[in-house]
C-alpha cells in the first residue's frame, strides 16, 4: 500500500485509493497523477489527485478541488475534480466516500454542474441513495434575466450585448433552487425488485473501480449528447 505525508504524519492509503487512481489517470489525465491529502475533523483525511497542469477551483461551500480538463463537447469545455474521504479505523484509514464533480467553463470561471457520490453506510442504514447524483443550478439559469434587464434610476432598461457582469447565484436563487442541489438522485436502485434497502449498494474496492470507470465514460458521452445540436458560441 502507498503512503503519503499529511501534515506531520505518514498515512497508509487503502487499496481502494490505488484502484481509483488507476482509473482516474487512465480516463482523465491520460498519464501519471499523484495522491495528495489534507486532514479533516475527527482524524479523517481527504485525498485528491494532482498533476502539474491542474487548476484549482472552489466548489459549493468553499471546498477547493484540484480539477483537470475532462472533455470538449463542441466549443464547451468541461473539467473534473475527484475526492476520496478516508476515516480512521483501528489505527488505520479506510474508505468512507468518493465524490466526482463536473465543472463547466464559462469564460475563465468554472462552475459546478454535476456531482456523483458514493458513501459507505453500515448495512444501508443511510436514508440517501448510494451511489447517487447531485445536480447544481448554474449561473445560466439566472443570467438571462439579469443580463437583459437591470434596475437603474427607478427605470428598467435592457442591457447591451456585452454589458453584463457575473452574478452570485446564491443572491438570485430561491430557497427551493438552492435546496435542490442537496437532492440525492438514485444511481443504482433496485426498486423494481422490491428488495430491502433497494436504493443502497455497499461499496467495495472492485465495485468502486468499475463504478468510477463507468461513471466517467457515461458522463462524457452524455455531455456530448446534450451539447450536440446547441448553437456554437456561449450566449454570454
Amino acid at each position: 500500500m502507498a503512503r503519503i505525508r499529511i501534515g506531520d504524519s505518514m498515512v497508509e492509503l487503502p487499496s481502494d485509493v490505488d484502484a481509483v487512481q488507476r482509473v482516474f489517470a487512465r480516463q482523465t489525465v491520460q498519464g501519471h497523477c499523484r495522491a495528495s491529502g489534507t486532514s479533516l475533523a475527527n482524524g479523517a483525511v481527504r485525498i485528491q489527485f494532482t498533476t502539474p497542469s491542474e487548476q484549482r477551483c472552489h466548489e459549493e461551500g468553499n471546498r477547493v478541488y484540484a480539477v483537470h480538463p475532462f472533455t470538449q463537447a463542441q466549443d464547451r469545455l468541461y473539467w473534473i475534480g475527484l475526492e476520496i474521504i478516508l476515516k480512521p479505523h483501528l489505527g488505520a484509514h479506510i474508505f468512507d466516500s468518493i465524490g466526482v464533480v463536473v465543472f463547466f467553463q464559462r469564460g475563465t470561471a468554472l462552475e459546478p454542474v454535476l456531482r456523483a457520490e458514493w458513501d459507505k453506510y453500515d448495512e444501508g442504514q443511510g436514508r440517501h441513495a448510494q451511489p447517487h447524483w447531485h445536480v447544481y443550478m448554474t449561473a445560466a439559469e439566472h443570467q438571462t434575466r439579469t443580463r437583459f434587464m437591470a434596475f437603474e434610476n427607478d427605470q428598467w432598461r435592457p442591457y447591451g450585448e456585452d454589458d453584463w457582469m457575473a452574478i452570485d447565484r446564491g443572491a438570485v436563487a430561491s430557497d427551493e433552487q438552492r435546496a435542490i442541489a442537496k437532492f440525492h438522485f438514485a444511481m443504482a436502485s433496485t426498486w423494481h425488485t422490491g428488495g430491502a434497502n433497494a436504493h443502497y449498494e455497499a461499496p467495495d474496492e472492485q465495485k468502486i473501480e468499475r463504478w468510477l470507470s463507468g461513471c466517467l465514460t457515461y458522463v462524457r458521452e452524455q455531455l456530448t449528447y446534450v451539447v450536440h445540436g446547441l448553437p456554437r458560441g456561449l450566449p454570454f
